[in-house]
């Protein structure tokens, strides 16, 4: 697709700094902490707990997070990198006008805790800012804003103002940080070379990374800032001067450079086989990614590998080839796959390499000697701390609570053992400590947003890549318009959708609207989570003239506190017209133990030649989704499964390699496509 066009005056450039950093680390074969400890890099890749939710209104999954940190530091490691935002699905906030107005509820927080559990286990932690996902097709992905974000200046200065800079602040100058990571592979999303959805100019990455990276160098005076390049023959994107040209932020220059490798990016960016010296920066380089296994040649997998590298070498050969660190891909569960394991098959490496090179590994967690206060909020208001980020010991720090209009304060839960309803509450620092302010939409508050279709946000109309159905949708009369031309083979190949409110576990929700088609017509409704959690669904029969329809839908008992909803319009599987106007969506309350996820319902799922098969101990309770993706996060299948079945098969071939199967609220399963 064609560049989106900046809002500025063609020839006006935003300069955002007078004078060039003078403080950038030279070439080195090691990271030059913000303490001064000079560090080489061991660790993996944890990516995420839950993908693109790690971050947002959802509390970190702090027993995950942690068992990975542990295990990492038990082997030895002294780093792990984290995504973030991941695909903007969850975070950043985007407002009605498609620009982001802030950050999730708990983004903050978890980053926080991230940080907090790394500290216990002498850990650094890299977190990702964004990744390529931002302009893949996704669940919950509003691709319309997030190219806005990448590619205008309106766009990307509103995320650095309300989301880069809120963040960054609150961190600070933290012990257990190595810096900040732009993107995760920023050349996936770029025309001519990428693999996204759609894609943007390479001048666009270019600018983002530079005025993003001058935002955090002045934001926190000090702290590291890099990002990770796909393969090493795009380091001259991010040049000194490069940045700078594209940018004009002089303050925009990374501290060191990352370069990520897998066989099939070819032997010419082997950082196994060339010294760090060779490709010519004046900068360190670290190895973000590569892969967790030995691999050759003549290793099964989906893109041809093009050498041959031994686990057990790779850390000592990128610590004798002039490399400032290097991170396996992946912290999973190990597997079949013939070139990417994990874990197990990488820690016993990571431990040798450690016990080696201790001087050069061992992480001296030099602390500031400074507590936190880690504030959030659930969805439906907002908490202010004061004063903000790590304070001295003593320290008294006061949060406020503001309830949205619609919401009610319902009182602080964590580590607070005063008054749960007091408001301000005031707190005597000792110790790290964790707070989370509640609220709860009162009974009758729309939890949607635009619910009269005054303009086209909040909305996403989502056509399924893998089906057959076609469409559109036009909100030009004030109504949401949707034409379906071709039919799908399922009603959820074309769907009107919504999310980012709370769901409550076992409330019931009642869903308004008015609506007509061309021609009468079934449309079922259903709500889900941004997992795909199926909660519960329904279906009204629409005529030709304009009536108000109502239906209730109910979440599940189980879900988690802070699950985030996601209301679909399933409308895919009827060629016809359809009209939508004055959406509503309340919670009415009460509960719904006919939609307990039923005990001892374990999902099984199994592969042979390229097609999945599963089962169920016990027949589902209601309607789901069964979904699967890739070890990038990529959904690479998915299809409905009607209530009260107890086994089936994924229509369709699956990619070769590690993949990852999720049905309703089960845990999701680890296979393996040979």
């Amino acid at each position: 697709m064609s560049r989106l066009r900046s809002l500025l005056a063609p020839g006006a450039a935003l300069l955002l700094a007078a004078a060039t950093r003078t403080d950038a680390m030279p070439f080195s074969d090691r990271i030059t902490l913000p303490s001064g400890e000079k560090i080489f890099l061991a660790g993996f890749n944890l990516a995420w707990i839950n993908f693109a939710g790690d971050v947002g209104n959802s509390p970190l999954n702090a027993t995950a997070f942690e068992a990975a940190i542990k295990a990492t530091a038990d082997s030895g490691g002294n780093v792990m990198r984290v995504w973030l935002s991941t695909n903007g699905a969850n975070d950043p906030v985007f407002g009605s006008d498609g620009l982001v107005s802030g950050l999730g509820s708990k983004t903050i927080a978890n980053v926080q805790q991230m940080l907090s559990i790394a500290k216990k286990h002498n850990v650094l932690i890299m977190p990702v800012l964004l990744t390529h996902n931002f302009m893949q097709n996704q669940s919950g992905v509003n691709l319309a804003n997030n190219a806005k974000l990448l590619t205008t200046d309106e766009g990307l200065k509103a995320y650095i103002d309300n989301a880069v800079v809120p963040l960054v602040k609150a961190i600070g100058l933290d012990p257990n940080l190595v810096c900040w990571e732009i993107a995760n592979e920023a050349e996936g999303m770029v025309q001519g070379v990428g693999w996204t959805y759609q894609k943007i100019a390479k001048a666009d990455v270019q600018k983002f990374t530079n005025r993003m990276t001058g935002a955090i160098h002045r934001a926190v005076p000090g702290v590291l800032v890099s990002t990770g390049t796909v393969q090493a023959s795009y380091l001259g994107w991010y040049s000194d001067d490069a940045l700078k040209a594209a940018g004009g932020d002089a303050d925009g220059t990374l501290d060191f450079y990352m370069v990520h490798y897998y066989g099939w990016n070819g032997v010419s960016n082997s950082p196994f086989r060339k010294g760090a010296a060779a490709w010519g920066v004046d900068k360190p380089i670290a190895v973000g990614e590569f892969a967790s296994s030995s691999w050759s040649s003549s290793t099964p997998s989906s893109s041809t590998m093009q050498d041959a590298e031994d686990v057990d070498t790779l850390l000592s050969n990128l610590y004798r080839n002039g490399y400032a660190g290097g991170l396996f891909w992946q912290y999973q569960q190990d597997g079949g796959d013939p070139w990417m394991k994990g874990f197990a098959t990488a820690s016993p490496s990571l431990a040798a390499f450690a016990r080696l090179h201790p001087d050069d590994v061992k992480f001296d967690g030099v602390s500031d000697g400074k507590l936190s206060v880690v504030a959030s909020a659930t969805a439906g208001g907002n908490v202010v701390a004061s004063p903000t980020g790590r304070v001295d010991t003593g320290t008294v720090v006061t949060l406020t609570a503001t309830a949205e209009s619609g919401y009610d304060f319902v009182g602080w839960s964590g580590d607070t053992a005063v008054d749960a309803t007091t408001n301000p509450l005031t707190v005597k620092v000792s110790k790290d400590r964790t707070i989370l302010a509640n609220f709860r939409p009162a009974a009758g508050t729309n939890l949607l947003k635009n619910g009269d279709f005054a303009t086209d946000a909040e909305w996403q109309f989502n056509l399924n890549e893998a089906g057959t159905a076609a469409g559109s949708v036009s909100y030009a009369a004030g109504q949401a318009d949707i034409s379906i031309t071709a039919a799908g083979d399922e009603n959820w190949h074309a769907q009107l959708m919504q999310g980012g409110f709370p769901l409550e576990a076992g409330a019931t929700y009642v869903l308004t609207f008015d609506a007509w088609a061309d021609a009468a017509r079934d449309v079922s409704v259903g709500l889900t989570t941004t997992e795909w959690a199926w909660q519960g669904g329904g279906s009204v029969s629409v005529s030709t003239t304009s009536k108000t329809y109502q239906v209730e839908l109910s979440a599940l008992d189980t879900i988690a506190e802070g699950t985030i909803g996601v209301l679909q319009f399933n409308i895919g599987d009827v060629v016809s017209s359809l009209h939508l106007d004055n959406v509503v969506l309340a919670i009415k309350g009460g509960s719904t133990a006919a939609h307990r996820a039923p005990s001892g319902t374990g999902l099984r799922l199994a592969s042979s030649a390229g097609v999945l098969s599963w089962t169920l101990g016990t027949p589902l309770a209601s309607g789901s989704f069964l979904s699967v993706v890739d070890l990038r996060g990529r959904e690479v299948a998915r299809s409905f499964v009607p209530a009260g079945t107890i086994s089936g098969t994924l229509p369709g071939a699956l990619p070769r390699g590690v993949l990852f199967g999720r049905l309703e609220d089960h845990t999701p399963v680890r296979f393996v496509v040979d």
